[in-house]
């Protein structure tokens, strides 16, 4: 089965100098592309320059070595091609764990002068990407995240709606506090949003393969 996983985190310029980020260093993203190779999986995945990747090699029962095919992306523009690549590739699950940014910014020329004491930027919201999966690979399932802080269940109920709503097929909800805890549970929200426990990024990939058998025959 062909997989694409996205990780990391996206930049996105102010000037040909500064830019505004998000905090991801890729690491359940590395986790998820190392147990989804021990699975024996075709993994494509798709991270930020300097993120964390698996460097994991998975020796096949015949001796041949399954290496994922890593992809290397600097911004947040350039992460606007993981579209063509489910376009060309038409993976059979498309994993959106990389923190893609909601607010992009038409960045200036040059270097923005460092003598002013104030400095107003713009922000416009970014294009949706899960929609546009759907759209050049509507066969794939496409798996996406939503991190939160510490909200009520509610809350957590009415942000995983709204990525639904955009395109996923299924949400895995990250709470930052909890990870900052050391608490590696993930919640996988189906389209009902009845939802199963994830307590290792091994226990996701096998829930996430086991959805994935169902849903193919709906």
């Amino acid at each position: 089965m062909k997989i694409l996983i996205t990780s990391g985190g996206t930049k996105v310029p102010i000037d040909e100098v500064r830019f505004i980020g998000n905090m991801s260093s890729g690491r359940y993203g590395a986790a998820l592309e190392r147990w989804f190779m021990e699975k024996d999986q075709h993994v494509t995945f798709f991270h930020e320059k300097g993120s964390l990747t698996s460097n994991y090699i998975y020796i096949n029962n015949d001796g041949s070595v399954n290496n994922p095919h890593r992809i290397v992306y600097k911004n947040y523009n350039e992460y606007l091609s993981v579209i063509d690549l489910a376009l060309t590739q038409k993976p059979d699950i498309i994993i959106s764990a990389a923190a893609v940014s909601d607010y992009i910014v038409d960045p200036t020329q040059g270097k923005i002068s460092s003598d002013k004491d104030e400095l107003v930027i713009t922000l416009k919201k970014a294009q949706k990407i899960l929609p546009e999966f759907k759209k050049v690979s509507p066969k794939s399932m496409v798996v996406g995240f939503k991190l939160l802080v510490n909200p009520p269940f509610q809350d957590v109920v009415h942000a995983v709606q709204k990525v639904l709503n955009n395109g996923a097929d299924f949400v895995v909800y990250n709470d930052l506090q909890q990870i900052r805890n050391g608490n590696d549970t993930r919640l996988l929200f189906r389209k009902d949003l009845s939802f199963i426990e994830a307590k290792t990024a091994q226990d996701l990939t096998q829930i996430i393969l086991n959805e994935h058998f169902t849903w193919s025959d709906r």
